[in-house]
């Protein structure tokens, strides 16, 4: 029975070559189980404890739902930027017509999307709009499933393995929290991995030209992480040069990386233009209201712990603490098992090609602890979203790369 089993795993193992229709059955089945959250995940400042619908962080969620609501139900502040209704200081977030307030922080260029949808059929929206809103996070998490499907394919090959990787990085605690969030579009953050192929297929111009597009996507949605989507471009880069072998193209990295700025400060003119010509006011004042709580998140410590002081290492201690990976039936891998165990493997590989990409996943984390420090303690659940994107999609890439050369000698 055992020789069977063994045999049985052997010939799974050599699954090689998967069409067009199993990857896409693959990517809508890991999609609905992250739409679904059929790993449980939530935080205290997710759902309200039922009350609202998102497991991470429902404050955000709903500037974006009371913002399309209010563009076609409200009577007051219709157009232009995102709103906030009248009781979010007392943590109720449903939407009321009236009192709204404008919130200047982010473009949320997503809400464009999300009420061009609605206006189809205002009736509709109106009676059936959770329905509507469920739809826009499952197109979220089908967005977020293909750039990290394609990127575990394109480097482990359509194969037992690019599968495996797909379905335990689905399984992780900051995918689950965040795929389908309106808000952050999580999806955009993962957006490098979707042009891999192209670094394979020697693209470089139309690779630098997707940084430049999808960096003035991300900041035109908001600047939280964005030190981390910087950094996002050169992972690509430095996983190709991991398998290949071939020399690191420093020249292109920095390229692609004064491309994602370049991009920033496209998204930043636009949005000064943007609150200027609504608010009727000039770019100075405009950027004002943008920045009203820059100086607080990027330049203080309100609020939070001093760096590496007893209460900063107290905090990091619970978010380590924290959903790395969910197993079905089988229980969870905290992020400090995981920070381990990618240590462990970071140090055996000091001196191989690996060593950029190891060394890639920490500066990545960290940038956005340095870059705004109280941003980040302030709102513990945005490290899920980090280490995921950083740490562990390492590790998931590493180990499963591993486990391949054993089996495929």
């Amino acid at each position: 029975m055992l020789a069977l089993h063994k045999e049985l795993l052997r010939k799974f193992i050599k699954i090689n070559g998967l069409s067009f229709f199993q990857i896409t059955g693959l990517i809508l089945t890991i999609s609905i189980t992250l739409w679904l959250n059929v790993t449980n995940q939530s935080t205290e400042f997710g759902n309200g404890h039922g009350k609202f619908a998102d497991q991470v962080d429902s404050y955000s969620e709903y500037l974006i739902r009371n913002t399309v609501i209010n563009n076609i139900v409200g009577t007051e502040n219709q157009t232009g930027s995102l709103v906030q209704t009248k009781n979010y200081k007392l943590e109720d977030y449903h939407y009321y017509p009236d009192h709204t307030q404008k919130y200047f922080s982010n473009r949320g260029v997503q809400v464009e999307f999300y009420k061009w949808i609605a206006k189809f059929n205002e009736d509709s929206f109106v009676k059936y709009q959770d329905t509507y809103f469920k739809a826009f996070r499952l197109l979220n998490c089908i967005l977020i499933t293909i750039c990290f499907g394609v990127f575990f394919l394109s480097t482990l090959g359509k194969n037992f393995f690019g599968v495996l990787a797909i379905i335990v990085f689905s399984l992780s605690g900051g995918i689950a929290l965040f795929c389908a969030n309106l808000y952050f579009c999580a999806w955009v953050l993962f957006s490098p991995l979707l042009f891999y192929p192209l670094l394979v297929k020697q693209r470089y111009k139309l690779y630098v030209l997707f940084a430049l597009v999808f960096s003035i996507l991300y900041f035109s949605i908001r600047y939280e992480f964005a030190t981390t989507f910087a950094l996002m471009w050169l992972f690509p880069i430095l996983v190709q040069h991991c398998l290949s072998h071939k020399k690191l193209d420093y020249k292109l990295m920095a390229i692609v990386f004064l491309t994602v700025i370049f991009g920033f400060n496209i998204a930043l003119l636009m949005h000064h233009q943007f609150i200027a010509h609504e608010m009727n006011i000039t770019m100075k004042e405009a950027s004002a209201l943008i920045f009203s709580t820059l100086k607080m998140r990027v330049a203080s410590v309100t609020g939070v712990s001093l760096p590496f002081s007893p209460g900063f290492f107290k905090y990091m201690i619970i978010r380590m603490n924290w959903v790395g990976f969910t197993l079905p039936l089988l229980g969870s891998i905290t992020k400090f098992a995981l920070l381990l165990i990618f240590i462990f493997y970071a140090w055996k590989e000091k001196s191989t090609n690996y060593l950029p990409v190891f060394v890639w996943a920490i500066a990545a984390y960290i940038s956005w602890y340095i870059f705004a420090y109280q941003h980040i303690m302030w709102h513990a659940q945005f490290d899920s979203l980090i280490f995921v994107a950083t740490i562990q999609l390492v590790l998931v890439l590493y180990l499963a790369n591993l486990v391949k050369r054993r089996y495929c000698k």
